[in-house]
């Protein structure tokens, strides 16, 4: 076995932990809200708050490795992952949970763009695409399976057990790492942390998603809403003019001008969110809508996860065939078809097939995102690259959960639970068809960088 292969089955077990634990709570809220004797759209923020923190870590964590040691930085990563779990599992509050949630995505913040740093040091240039490609569809398979799991461990031995369950996964995942890879870092990085850039875009990220979360409460026009949208612009703003002056920047701007990685980490974000909201409003549906518990609601999602886990062995293929902008474009119809049907099933029958021609689309969408974006630059800016790419694409998938719990209660006023899963997912589907469009018109037929078409 060659040293890249040893290095990609060594960084996959904490992908997949971190994907399994991302999707699978999203099934055990409702049992969540039931103990702690709240609604389960208003436990959007057990998620949100986890993926802030996510995306944070994330943003830093590519400088990081590239400082003290990439493997070094993914060993602390899956330690506190492990210990973080318990943490979450012996909450007795909501409030404490969020907490708790909060230091466990900075766990997984470090695991993810690491593993891919790793991984992408460890391989040849010539067979890095095929190597990314298979991470990040194990990636999306743990996404796939999580809310099955979650149902399971919900049901027969409560949801604390999703996160206890992490705890010997994270230690088996630590040993792989320590015995499976090899350090690698950055020798010509500067020691310096770019700390402001981190504070403006930790604002922008929270003042964005309490903006979703609470628009339809306060209203468009109200001083609240009108004070947070001001506080998330001006956050944004701020960031995007630092990281462009500083000398050493928490993520680089200029990625961004490079036409292949803009179009593909845009378009892979929007197709992330719709995964996140299709999953967030059809939870919300099988539990309060249809009456399902934990185990039968996680079960459903086999449609999805058996999809994306067909799907991701031919994904090599499609795009062998059709290229990486049209597999995109493809996986985006995909998604946008399956969320129609889900608008439109009244049965339990419709859900089935609108979660099984999305999988697909949810599955590749994510992997060629991650995948067209990376490839697209020299080697030497992977890391970067991989904490810039997954920064964007897991920020927008937090943003589709709250997205998803503000649509449902805004729509659910004076009407049905029913009216609001409907809106939310009619959102998704037109967010879909409008990536598809701008799949078209910003990514070039040509790849650039690292990338063979």
């Amino acid at each position: 076995m060659t040293h890249a292969w040893k290095t990609l089955l060594a960084v996959s077990l904490g992908v997949i932990v971190v994907n399994i634990d991302y999707w699978s709570v999203a099934v055990a809220l409702p049992d969540m809200a039931k103990q702690f004797t709240v609604s389960a759209v208003s436990l959007d923020w057990v998620i949100s708050a986890y993926i802030i923190s996510f995306c944070a870590t994330m943003s830093i964590a590519g400088r990081l490795g590239d400082i003290f040691g990439r493997k070094k930085l993914l060993l602390i990563g899956t330690i506190l992952f492990g210990l973080f779990s318990i943490w979450v599992g012996l909450c007795k509050s909501i409030e404490m949970i969020i907490m708790a949630r909060v230091a466990l995505g900075i766990g997984a913040g470090l695991i993810y763009p690491l593993s891919t740093a790793v991984l992408g040091d460890a391989t040849p240039t010539n067979t890095l695409t095929k190597m990314l490609g298979l991470l990040t569809g194990i990636g999306a398979l743990g996404a796939a399976i999580g809310p099955v799991v979650g149902g399971i461990l919900t049901e027969s031995l409560g949801w604390p057990w999703i996160f206890f369950l992490n705890a010997p996964i994270a230690v088996f995942a630590f040993c792989m790492v320590l015995f499976g890879t090899s350090e690698s870092k950055d020798s010509t990085t500067t020691t310096k942390i770019d700390y402001l850039g981190i504070l403006f875009l930790l604002g922008g990220i929270i003042s964005l998603a309490m903006w979703i979360a609470k628009i339809n409460i306060w209203g468009v026009t109200s001083i609240q809403s009108i004070i947070i949208a001001a506080c998330t612009a001006i956050s944004f703003c701020l960031f995007v003019k630092w990281e462009q002056r500083t000398a050493n920047p928490l993520i680089n701007i200029s990625l961004f001008k490079n036409r292949t990685f803009l179009g593909f980490v845009s378009c892979g974000s929007l197709s992330n969110l719709f995964w996140a909201l299709a999953i967030f409003t059809t939870t919300i549906v099988l539990q309060k809508v249809f009456s399902y518990d934990p185990l039968k609601a996680g079960l459903f999602f086999l449609s999805l996860s058996g999809t994306v886990a067909i799907s991701s062995f031919f994904l090599s293929r499609v795009i062998a065939c059709i290229g990486e902008k049209r597999t995109m474009i493809l996986s985006l119809l995909l998604q946008g078809v399956g969320g129609y049907i889900l608008w439109n099933q009244n049965d339990n029958t419709g859900i089935l097939i609108g979660l099984a021609i999305a999988g697909p689309g949810c599955g590749w969408g994510f992997s060629i995102a991650l995948v067209g974006s990376i490839i697209s630059l020299p080697k030497n800016a992977i890391g970067l690259a991989s904490s810039a790419g997954l920064t964007v694409v897991v920020m927008t998938g937090g943003i589709g959960v709250t997205l998803a719990g503000a649509v449902i209660e805004s729509f659910s006023k004076g009407q049905t639970i029913h009216d609001g899963t409907s809106a939310s997912y009619v959102t998704g589907s037109i967010v879909c068809f409008f990536a598809a469009v701008l799949a078209l018109s910003i990514i070039p037929r040509k790849m650039s960088g690292n990338a063979n078409t």
